[in-house]
């Protein structure tokens, strides 16, 4: 995936996707990633910004990040929509993971 990164690009992310040299390549390409942290994660807060009322109703429970939470939840919800699409389309066909 890092062959094909581009600039300007916001990348949704599942959190099977640890690598941080990816991660880098998404910066270094002055382009954004959404993607959940492992339970194990270890960071530091440097600034947590007020949640609106629409972030709470997306689910969100904090928020770091420059733009509103809320479209991140959304984004990330989307995401999950995309994983259930590939997940039909598979099993349409009748293919099985092996």
């Amino acid at each position: 995936m890092a062959r094909t990164v581009e600039p300007g690009r916001c990348y949704l992310m599942d959190r099977g996707y640890a690598k941080f040299l990816l991660r880098n390549v998404i910066h270094a390409a002055d382009s954004s990633y959404v993607c959940r942290v492992r339970d194990s994660s270890v960071y530091e807060v440097i600034e947590e910004k007020p949640l609106t009322a629409a972030d709470r109703k997306a689910g969100v429970i904090s928020d770091l990040l420059d733009i509103p939470a809320e479209l991140i939840a959304e984004a990330y919800c989307l995401r999950w929509l995309i994983d259930l699409f590939f997940r039909m389309f598979k099993q349409l066909p009748g293919c099985r993971h092996r």
